[in-house]
């Protein structure tokens, strides 16, 4: 049976969703030809550390510099940088260990010949592509909206106002009068970068006030990044970032301040007088290029969120990536500090982090990486009769449906538009989620519990979707 999102607050239990299937992927994957991870053994990463705390020409290790010359390599330099007072639990994960190999750019060959090469050599454990990955957004409609509110925005209430079904929707006003959102709770939106000036996302910003207050070029809160004062430009390698249309859409549907008399409506926007949730910009795609991707989750972790909203896909099962993963969905809401590391102390509303990510605009059942990934929460799409966006990816390694046809969000130059896409579906996860760690949020309170009242509270739409019978989404047989 299939669900879509419905924003209400029901307590029930559900059964266990099925396993994935990891082995199997049918999608287009685009290789950085002049990019490779490896991971190295432990005495060799600490060897590297003392030679250097930046980037490195020679590891002087006889065979691997060898093949480094053979190969022209130009720079070798840690995935996940030094991290101040941070560096001792990401040690402890082994994270340390990563390394991105980065060859000259005249230089370009066959990458799996290289990732062979590499695993020849005694000190490197494993060895990986360096993956390019796609925003899944899938249209924009001619039709545009110069001043749009409330009422424009089906996927929160259906009236029938865009010619769908009254009722398919995600019943925000019902939740609304429970909980609008806690400034408490952190959204780390990676994608493109934020507006942080835009007039309906700008009071929902998360602020990192220890940067702020500091003095610009230096890390003032001695986390490994400088200057990160509403989140870090990954793409570009910077503390701000590039205002980029498809961060900026996303970020709106999940936090966008409600009430404030002007453009939209965010799901966890709070209202004008009472702020939202917090917005953390994680700009893996960035003016010059994208990246940052495994140490994205990483920086969100140990900076305060609870939800990662991911709407992007590409490349196969990455080592790198999923350590990263999974170390925001153990570590997100814990003080990661050297001190306090091994005491797990939670100091957020929510004693480990949730990981939502788009199901992907193929029009195929085929997992999606990285959201067919166990750790991840897999979002298709639906349009405004509750059914299957013609574009939407399905199967049963999706958890949950939600609205993603035609979607009224913020957008580029302090305006406001619609876009389609299983991107515009997850941060309707990732904004009721928001909701419900705002609502029930409190010390051992677990992502697990937030993923049983998602889909508990969620609706089947078996009947308007009867070719997709099990394929968009789980379904809890038990509920008071």
């Amino acid at each position: 049976m299939k669900k879509i999102l419905r924003a209400v607050f029901i307590v029930c239990f559900a059964l266990p969703l099925v396993h994935l299937n990891l082995t199997l992927y049918a999608q287009e994957t685009t290789v950085n030809p002049t990019r490779l991870y490896i991971q190295l053994e432990e005495e060799l990463a600490n060897r590297l550390e003392n030679l250097s705390k930046k980037d490195i020409t020679l590891t002087q290790e006889a065979k691997l510099d060898q093949l480094n010359q053979l190969f022209g390599v130009s720079i070798i330099r840690r995935v996940f940088p030094s991290a101040g007072k941070y560096e001792y639990a990401h040690r402890s994960h082994q994270l340390h260990q990563w390394y991105e190999v980065v060859f000259q750019d005249t230089v370009r060959q066959d990458i799996q010949q290289l990732i062979q090469a590499y695993k020849q050599i005694n000190s490197v454990q494993w060895a990986e592509p360096v993956y390019e990955m796609s925003l899944e957004v899938t249209k924009l409609p001619e039709a545009t909206m110069n001043d749009p509110r409330f009422k424009d925005q089906w996927h929160y209430e259906n009236t029938g106002q865009s010619g769908g079904t009254k009722g398919a929707d995600i019943k925000l006003t019902s939740a609304w009068s429970v909980e609008t959102g806690d400034s408490e709770v952190v959204v780390a939106i990676i994608d493109g970068g934020m507006d942080i000036n835009h007039e309906d996302l700008q009071g929902g910003m998360w602020v990192n006030t220890q940067e702020q207050q500091g003095k610009p070029g230096v890390d003032d809160d001695n986390n490994g990044y400088i200057d990160d004062i509403h989140g870090y430009g990954f793409g570009d390698q910077r503390g701000d970032f590039f205002p980029h249309y498809h961060g900026i859409h996303v970020g709106g549907t999940v936090g966008a301040t409600n009430n404030n008399g002007k453009g939209v409506s965010g799901i966890a926007g709070g209202t004008d007088a009472d702020a939202g949730v917090r917005l953390m910009s994680c700009a893996v795609f960035g003016s010059r290029g994208q990246g940052g991707f495994p140490e994205s989750f990483i920086y969100a972790a140990d900076n305060g969120a609870v939800i990662a909203q991911n709407s992007w896909s590409g490349g196969l099962p990455s080592k790198v990536l999923e350590d990263a993963i999974d170390y925001f969905v153990k570590r997100a809401g814990y003080d990661n500090t050297t001190e306090n590391y091994d005491k797990n102390i939670q100091i957020g509303p929510m004693a480990g982090g949730l990981v939502v990510f788009s199901a992907g605009n193929n029009r195929s059942s085929n997992p999606r990486y990285p959201s067919s990934y166990e750790s991840c929460f897999a979002v298709a799409s639906t349009d405004h009769h509750d059914k299957k966006s013609d574009f939407s990816n399905y199967g049963d390694w999706v958890e949950i449906s939600a609205p993603g046809s035609s979607v009224l969000s913020t957008y580029t130059n302090n305006s406001y538009n619609y876009l389609s896409g299983t991107s515009m579906a997850a941060p309707h996860v990732s904004g009721v989620a928001a909701l419900l760690v705002s609502h029930f949020g409190k010390e051992g309170f677990k992502p697990d519990q937030v993923k049983t009242l998602l889909l508990s509270s969620a609706d089947n739409i078996d009947e308007q979707n009867p070719t997709y019978v099990g394929q968009l989404g789980g379904w809890s047989t038990k509920c008071f």
